[in-house]
């Protein structure tokens, strides 16, 4: 009887891929093997051709839910007799073919077993199995067996042995598998490191009574530990403030149930099936004018409309806000703007200025993330904000063809992010913070070094963002010092327009495309700062079509923290319109401001963000943002709050390659002088938008739009373009990436592809 292997590479380890093959294999009879490899899975069998081929094709059909094939062969091998099917032990090798899974949050079956008072795991805080828990966060080696994650000390128990071994189970083989005879410690220590407690039950019963008190816990989960305190309780949220630093920055919160947070705020299909999805990001909803709960809305989220909710998605989280049974402010245990914190020794040592009490536990963390986040247009489009836990990393089809050598792409110093590719897979990292804290870049170079050594990757070619002073740049040029590689740099949107063609597969295609790359700063080709560019690709080639008109930069980098100085450079002309800025300065800094923008050797920008800042500032939205784009969140929360059907319309007129905003703005300052509530204002500024969109389109005869850049996070600016179609026109928005500086990484390598590969 011939012999045949199978091979599947991809995400095809953690996620219950072996059981899955030795089961259907034993339902059809067939004997031979399954195992994990450096190469991905790969199955034997000894049967007939046809027999072979009919499994190849119903594992590859109906593969496991967390699983995504890449890749797949079948072949024939020299003939080798088997008795019985069998998991067999997995092997290493070079690990072209595996793809990291991501963490997956509690599913509804370990749910289940958590509040069953009769089964074994009756509130054991880290119960998983196949389809569950943490994978990402813990692998040290590939392949994904126990021996190569955080848990290689953790024995486990008879039972527990038995459940691994028990085919048909859907225990067996879970790499994570654990309970109470086996358990993985838990600790409580105080303020001062003092460990109060190990007993589980104890440790719960004390944590949930000291958040119904009002204090603030340090709780370890997947990716690092978040502080929790009540979000009904003024003074908890305002203590948190004080001492993680973050005035007025958004909180999320965690709910017992998805009904308690109906009862907050409005949830539609879309927003349910996110939060019980298995990567259960925080989900961007509407709140209520009266939240059922109590939540203190305004100081959850100050001046804005909607709050971020996630479900629990630990077994801990679950067990704790099971019996608080209200809402908890979940963050990122940090100094705000700092990476999380995710190693026990930091979290005892620095904690204690934060939180009253730190919960932690024995399984070390190896890739810190913080939780994802989404929202949704009311048409129900998603957009993804961070791309972290549960997303992370991410993998595209492999859309490049040229490349032959590795390329690690290093991103932007916003929303960090770096991107591996060779001929085998593209690997993209999850959000690594703002590479201008020191923090950050060693998280960023220790994420790197991580899979650089779990993948054995050596760069032949290394790509850089343009700008001169970025972080990720000067990394970029020491490591291709150490590594003999290539270094090339790339503009900044150009990689933003590039990122988002490759994610819609039109990377090769050869229609003319127009690219829509609004954000808040990018260095440009004229040493200016560009970002409210529309790029135009013809013949697979990019040229900048258009670009918002420059207007002077303030105090550098200043201006993106200060919308007053956007405002002030917007309405530089203007003198009528002064009174309405010069409050919020003192003399001396508006003589100083003014001649600043006179200054006959000043940088200039076209960036839409900033512009939006300017106009924000203008409407009353924000002088200074305490957190990066407060004024333009607080923009859009003025339009979402707008009820008539009829906003008013702003003219952005289109002349030798710049677009005229004067009109724009002189329509605005009209509108102001005249009391137009800045509701109606504000959703004329996006109306107006998505019309300039249409009319770039209409004159250039070209019906493909993309989109990228952090200013397509406004759900009511891509509701707009979505709503405003006329049918004939084909919209690309980033699907698996962010349209913020997270996808540049990506958009680096597409663009070395289509310009250079």
């Amino acid at each position: 009887m011939p012999t045949y292997h199978i091979r599947f590479r991809g995400i095809v380890q953690g996620v219950g891929f072996r059981p899955f093959v030795y089961e259907k294999a034993r339902e059809q009879g067939l004997k031979g093997w399954v195992k994990n490899s450096g190469n991905g899975l790969e199955i034997r069998v000894t049967t007939t051709e046809h027999r072979a081929r009919q499994f190849y094709k119903y594992v590859k059909k109906n593969a496991p839910p967390h699983s995504l094939i890449t890749k797949q062969s079948f072949r024939k091998v020299k003939d080798q007799p088997f008795t019985e099917f069998t998991i067999v032990e997995s092997t290493k090798g070079k690990q072209a073919g595996t793809l990291l899974a991501p963490d997956i949050a509690l599913c509804d079956s370990c749910r289940k077993e958590l509040n069953n008072p009769v089964d074994r795991r009756y509130r054991y805080p880290f119960i998983t199995c196949l389809h569950c828990g943490p994978r990402y966060s813990i692998i040290s080696e590939l392949p994904y067996d126990r021996p190569n994650t955080t848990m290689a000390d953790l024995q486990m128990c008879r039972e527990c042995m038995v459940e691994y071994e028990l085919p048909g189970g859907y225990r067996q083989h879970s790499q994570t598998n654990s309970c109470p005879e086996c358990a993985i410690p838990l600790h409580l220590f105080n303020q001062e490191a003092e460990e109060i407690s190990q007993n589980a039950d104890d440790i719960v019963a004390i944590c949930v009574k000291a958040l119904t008190s009002g204090h603030i816990l340090a709780v370890k989960g997947i990716g690092g530990y978040l502080l929790l305190t009540d979000a009904t309780n003024r003074q908890s949220i305002d203590t948190l403030r004080h001492r993680k630093q973050r005035p007025a920055k958004p909180f999320a919160l965690m709910y017992p149930d998805i009904a308690t947070a109906k009862g907050d705020a409005i949830l539609y299909p879309h927003h349910e099936d996110a939060l019980r999805a298995p990567d259960a990001p925080v989900v961007l909803c509407e709140r209520k004018d009266k939240p059922a709960s109590g939540i203190c809305g305004e100081q959850v989220a100050p001046g804005l409309g909607t709050v971020g909710i996630l479900l629990p998605y630990s077994p801990l989280y679950e067990l704790l806000l099971q019996q608080v049974k209200r809402p908890l402010i979940a963050t990122s245990a940090n100094i705000s703007g700092a990476p999380i914190i995710y190693r026990d020794k930091q979290a005892l040592e620095y904690l204690g200025n934060l939180a009253d009490y730190i919960l932690t536990f024995d399984r070390d963390i190896v890739a810190p993330q913080d939780d994802s986040v989404v929202q949704y247009t009311s048409a129900g489009n998603r957009i993804l904000l961070r791309r972290s836990r549960g997303l992370a990393p991410n993998y595209q089809p492999y859309p490049f063809k040229k490349i032959t050598k590795p390329v690690l792409a290093m991103g932007a110093d916003l929303k960090g992010s770096f991107t591996l590719a060779d001929r085998n897979k593209v690997l993209i990292s999850q959000f690594l913070g703002n590479q201008e804290a020191y923090d950050s870049q060693v998280s960023f170079r220790e994420t790197l070094t991580h899979l650089h050594e779990l993948y054995s990757f050596k760069p032949g070619i290394i790509l850089a963002d343009s700008h001169p002073g970025y972080h990720s740049t000067q990394m970029a040029e020491e490591l291709s010092k150490d590594e003999g590689a290539e270094l090339v740099y790339v503009q900044h949107h150009k990689a933003h327009f590039m990122a988002v063609l490759a994610e819609n597969g039109l990377l090769n295609s050869g229609e003319d495309i127009l690219g829509f790359i609004w954000d808040g700063t990018g260095y440009g080709d004229d040493n200016q700062i560009w970002g409210g560019e529309i790029f135009i690709r013809q013949h697979k080639r990019i040229s900048r079509y258009s670009h918002l008109s420059y207007f002077p930069v303030l105090a550098g980098d200043k201006m993106s923290r200060e919308p007053r100085l956007s405002a002030m450079s917007l309405i530089r002309d203007l003198p009528e319109a002064e009174h309405l800025l010069k409050n919020y300065f003192s003399d001396r800094e508006w003589d100083f401001y003014k001649k600043l923008a006179v200054y006959p050797e000043r940088v200039s920008t076209s960036s839409m963000g900033r512009f939006l800042d300017g106009i924000g500032c203008l409407l009353g939205a924000g002088t200074h943002n305490t957190y990066e784009a407060e004024t333009a969140m607080k923009l859009e929360h003025l339009a979402q709050k707008y009820s008539g059907n009829n906003p008013p319309y702003y003219e952005m007129k289109s002349k030798n390659g710049a677009i005229n905003w004067k009109p724009f703005l002189s329509g605005i300052l009209n509108d102001i002088e005249k009391r137009v509530h800045p509701h109606e204002i504000a959703a004329g500024v996006f109306h107006s938008l998505a019309a300039m969109i249409y009319k770039v389109s209409e004159e250039t005869g070209i019906s493909r739009l993309a989109f990228s850049g952090g200013v397509f996070q406004n759900a009511v600016l891509v509701n707009e373009f979505i709503q405003k179609n006329p049918g004939n026109i084909e919209l690309y928005f980033h699907k698996q990436l962010s349209p913020n500086d997270e996808n540049i990484s990506f958009g680096q390598i597409a663009w070395y592809e289509a310009e250079i590969g």
